[in-house]
């Protein structure tokens, strides 16, 4: 799997939620500050699940990281996301990469987790937000 220099967490691993492996965010990493995706945001029960875009007007909202540790962090975020080489297969999430559009425009490539088992039946967060979803339950 590859190592991008930054990573985007849209779930949560978001500082406003901090679950499981966040605090090695602080530690390997240096949040740069908002950003959004290209993408389809789903329920999966206590977490979210990200899928590509179908339509040019469809956002995920997250956070962007810049990674200093690279190895250490994904080794750990791999674990977390059920995608690592001790996790179960099919793995529910995959390290991939999308592009992403920070405030003022700018673009970058970062590493996410992109949902891999069928949405069929769960909740479309059709805002894209998980944080703001998650605070109108």
């Amino acid at each position: 799997m590859s190592q991008p220099e930054h990573l985007f967490v849209y779930g949560t691993l978001r500082s406003e939620i901090g679950a499981g492996p966040a605090r090695y965010l602080q530690e390997w990493a240096r949040c740069i500050g908002p950003g959004r995706a290209q993408g389809q945001l789903y329920s999966v029960g206590d977490y979210p699940g990200m899928l590509p875009a179908s339509a040019e007007d469809e956002w995920v909202w997250g956070e962007v990281y810049r990674i200093e540790e690279a190895a250490s962090l994904y080794r750990l975020l791999d674990a977390y996301e059920g995608c690592d080489g001790s996790s179960p297969v099919p793995h529910e999430y995959s390290r991939g990469c999308v592009e992403v559009e920070l405030a003022g425009g700018r673009r970058l490539m970062a590493a996410c987790y992109w949902y891999a088992w069928p949405v069929i039946g769960l909740e479309r967060i059709v805002s894209g937000d998980y944080v703001g979803w998650r605070q109108q339950k």
